[in-house]
């Protein structure tokens, strides 16, 4: 120890106090004194508040909010870039300010408009748009050799100014005391504070720019009830009398399970109207004086309940008949129960249900319109009680006298009876499930739409007893290959094979009316020159043909021509086909179809 002192001592007497030393020596020299700072920044992260161009013309952003400005102190060479993100720039000086995206718009030579991000040499662009990019950016900091970053957020400031007003509002209107009622009133006197205007659809909007529409009322009522704790989602409100295409209204559930429909979407300058009606049934509805009783037009649940049960009345009247899309395109339901008294299913009801499965038909129904089940893909569990005016068979409804199939939305393998005369309007419209279908002797009439885009169907077998078919009967299903179409057929929608006109072949004599469609639609039409029993198309009927029909029969994967592999006419490929084409190749006396 006493010689680490004298190390020490001597130091100090041939070098002087560290005060006196160079500046940095005392560091170099490992010896304790003033050390200089490390290169720092004023903030590691920041958040800057910008506006978009709409908002700039009504608010404007806090001062000191609108840009950051980053200081480095301990250093004298700085450099700063943009590391990350697009939601900034920076400065040379350190200056971080929002970054907004420009683009050039041009006219197209009609109505329309085309952007780019960059303006196009040597034109004139109709307007240029600037829109603010918000996020998260990080900046580079190079500070004499030191690499520090730092975290910049930008946020658009509209939003931020609503919720202000929101709150500042319901602090103003709302005490304790105040039912759930007043409480959703007082949110619908708020919306129907603000002028009406088609220029914004937002609560956000509706606040900035004092002004907004259904969508925007709608939107400001439900934060404004969320806010007080309370349930409150959308509805839509464009199937209401007199209301316009698009309309939109609130839904609020109070604490002890009322619900309310709640409207400040009318038109006009503040102060608008506006409405707080207790809903005693989620199921709107109105009188339909034609079948005595209520129809129901939709359901207004928050979400869709798996199983949606339909009242038998309601305020005492039964409920006749259901609306035209009542649920049309909805998920989550899966089955749907209908009352007794239900006597009508209007025009796409239930179309596009993607997950219903299971549906009842009373015995009072009496009227079925067209795309009532249309793309219900995963209907395979129908009840229909005795005494039904329909049936249903086969994955497919009938009339109860089996002379009209009205609609088979999921079907994958069918038989119709050989009593049915007409294929309905879209009665087999867009099923994806049905791959060949053979039309019994008895069919004179397919509707429009029948088979409109049948993305599995392959085959369809048509008698001679066919004597029209409808418009876009065939229309977009472009498995179908070949089309024999008899010369029965007299009457031919123009659009009866839309679509197909590069992917189908129609058979027809020369001059009937299917040869002359589909020549006046530049399709391939031919005279029928098949084969029976000609199972791979090769023009030849031999050992091969029955092999690949066995293959068929068997499920294999293979591709055979229906229309020869059908060797005894009935519409149907089996065992008795193979056998008829091996007794025909055996030298039997047997006749083909």
């Amino acid at each position: 120890m006493k010689k680490i002192i004298s190390y020490a001592l001597a130091f100090s007497m041939v070098f002087g106090s560290a005060a006196m030393l160079p500046q940095g020596a005392d560091t170099a020299l490992g010896m304790p004194g003033v050390i200089a700072a490390a290169p720092a920044v004023n903030a590691e992260s920041a958040t800057i508040y910008a506006l978009s161009d709409w908002s700039q013309k009504f608010i404007s952003v806090p001062a000191g909010k609108e840009a950051h400005q980053i200081k480095v102190t301990g250093a004298s060479d700085v450099t700063y870039s943009v590391y990350s993100g697009n939601s900034v720039t920076v400065s040379d000086t350190g200056l971080v300010e929002p970054n907004y995206k420009k683009t050039y718009w041009y006219s197209t030579g009609g109505m329309y408009m085309i952007g780019y991000s960059s303006p196009q040499e040597g034109q004139e662009p109709i307007k240029v748009s600037t829109d603010l990019i918000t996020g998260q950016s990080k900046i580079k900091v190079t500070a004499d050799g030191t690499v520090m970053y730092v975290d910049v957020t930008v946020t658009g400031y509209e939003k931020i100014y609503a919720e202000e007003v929101l709150d500042d509002y319901i602090a103003g209107h709302i005490t304790s005391g105040m039912t759930d009622k007043e409480k959703i009133t007082e949110a619908a006197k708020m919306a129907a504070g603000y002028d009406y205007s088609a220029s914004g659809s937002s609560a956000t909007y509706m606040i900035v720019a004092k002004g907004g529409d259904c969508w925007a009322s709608t939107d400001l009522i439900i934060q404004f009830c969320e806010k007080l704790g309370l349930k409150a989602w959308s509805r839509n409100g464009n199937r209401d009398i007199g209301a316009g295409s698009g309309h939109m209204n609130a839904m609020v559930k109070t604490s002890d399970g009322t619900y309310y429909e709640v409207e400040a979407g009318y038109s006009g300058t503040a102060p608008r109207m506006y409405s707080v009606r207790e809903r005693k049934t989620l199921f709107s509805y109105r009188t339909n004086s034609t079948l005595g009783g209520k129809e129901v037009y939709q359901y207004d649940g928050e979400e869709n309940p798996e199983k949606l049960v339909v009242p038998d009345e309601i305020d005492g009247v039964p409920v006749v008949s259901i609306g035209e899309s009542f649920v049309s395109s909805e998920s989550g339901i899966k089955e749907i129960v209908l009352p007794d008294s239900v006597k009508k299913i209007c025009e796409s009801a239930f179309g596009s249900c993607s997950d219903l499965e299971k549906i009842n038909l009373p015995a009072s129904l009496e009227t079925i319109e067209q795309y009532v089940f249309a793309k219900d893909y995963m209907l395979k569990d129908v009840t229909v009680p005795d005494g039904c005016a329909f049936v249903y068979k086969d994955g497919a409804f009938y009339d109860k006298g089996y002379t009209t199939l009205i609609s088979a939305p999921a079907a994958s393998e069918i038989e119709i009876p050989d009593t049915v005369t007409r294929i309905s309007d879209t009665a087999f419209f867009n099923n994806k499930n049905i791959k060949i279908i053979s039309l019994p002797e008895s069919v004179t009439e397919i509707g429009m739409g029948a088979f409109y885009n049948c993305g599995s169907l392959e085959w369809v077998k048509l008698h001679e007893n066919v004597k029209m078919i409808g418009d876009y009967a065939f229309g977009q299903s472009k498995k179908i290959s070949k089309l024999v179409v008899p010369d029965s057929v007299g009457t031919i929608g123009s659009n009866a094979f839309a679509g197909c006109e590069k992917t189908m072949t129609v058979y027809a004599s020369q001059g009937s009316k299917a040869s002359e469609l589909a020549q006046s639609k530049d399709m391939a039409a031919e005279p029928e020159t098949r084969i029976s029993g000609d199972a791979d198309n090769s023009g030849k009927l031999n050992i091969n043909d029955v092999l690949i029909t066995q293959q068929y029969i068997a499920g294999w994967d293979v591709k055979v021509d229906y229309y020869g592999a059908d060797a005894n006419g009935d519409g149907r490929i089996n065992i008795n086909d193979v056998l008829l084409a091996q007794q025909k190749i055996a030298g039997w006396d047997v006749t083909l179809f």
